[in-house]
Formats: structure tokens, C-alpha cells, sequence
């Protein structure tokens, strides 16, 4: 990973290591939790409760997003622009899981009756993707008051 800043030149404060690990997480995050939660996209369940966000296509979207968080982990500090995209783009994601669980939330014990994979799915997605949106806004925060230090 690089230590020196794109601005100064300088060793930043920020290029630091588990900022990277931070976006593969995030990454592993999307990528593993999509495999594991649509048991590798056998789980028409998820799919039919909220086609909307998690067709088939809408899941390799995620997963897509999720190779774009990882792919950032050594370059972080050069696409500001693009962890911003980041953050706006997890925040709709929690707006999403708030918007189902609100409609949804009763139905939940008997989804779980029928698939606890997918009622937990529910339940939590929305929570590690507002946690994927503030570590990114951190980042930018971090960032940019390293870059006005300088």
C-alpha cells in the first residue's frame, strides 16, 4: 500500500492498513454474504420477497459492487469521488432494508419457520451496510482532513 500522500508527496496519515482491510471487508462483505444468505443463488426465497432489490441480476449487482469496494484497497486515497459513490450507494441500500422491514417485519417469525437463512437476511443486511457507509464517509473524512493538513 502506498504511504505517501497524492497531494504532498508526503507520508499521510491515513495510508494506513486496516483502512484497506476496511474495503475488502466491506467487499467480503457483499461478495460472501450474497453466496452464503442465497445458499450460491438456490435461495429463491430472497428473490421472491423483495424482487425488486435482490433478483438474480440485482444479486450479481451486489456482488459486482462489492469487487468495486475490494478493488480500492491499495488506492483508496486517489478516488474520493468514487468512495463517495459508495457511501450514497450503501445509504440506498439501507433505505431499502428500513422500507422492507417496516412492510415486513410481522412476517418475519414465518419466514423463519420456512428459511432462517433467509429471515436472519433480512433482519441484519440493512446494519452491515449503514456500517460499509460510515467506515466510507470516515475514509473521506480522514482523507480529506489529512490532504487540508498538509
Amino acid at each position: 500500500m502506498s504511504t505517501s500522500g497524492p497531494v504532498t508527496g508526503h507520508p499521510s496519515r491515513t495510508s494506513v492498513k486496516w483502512i484497506g482491510y476496511g474495503f475488502l471487508l466491506a467487499g467480503g462483505y457483499n461478495i460472501l454474504g450474497i453466496l452464503l444468505f442465497s445458499q450460491l443463488f438456490t435461495n429463491g426465497l430472497i428473490s421472491s420477497l423483495y424482487p425488486q432489490v435482490f433478483s438474480s441480476v440485482g444479486m450479481l449487482g451486489i456482488m459486482l459492487w462489492g469487487a468495486a469496494y475490494a478493488s480500492v484497497y491499495t488506492c483508496y486515497e486517489r478516488v474520493l469521488p468514487l468512495i463517495g459513490v459508495f457511501a450514497i450507494e450503501k445509504l440506498l441500500y439501507v433505505w431499502t432494508w428500513i422500507f422492507w422491514l417496516t412492510a415486513h417485519a410481522p412476517e418475519l417469525k414465518d419466514i423463519a419457520e420456512i428459511s432462517p437463512m433467509t429471515a436472519l437476511f433480512y433482519l441484519v443486511y440493512g446494519v452491515g451496510d449503514l456500517l460499509s457507509a460510515a467506515f466510507f464517509m470516515f475514509v473521506i473524512f480522514l482523507v480529506w482532513r489529512d490532504r487540508k493538513a498538509a
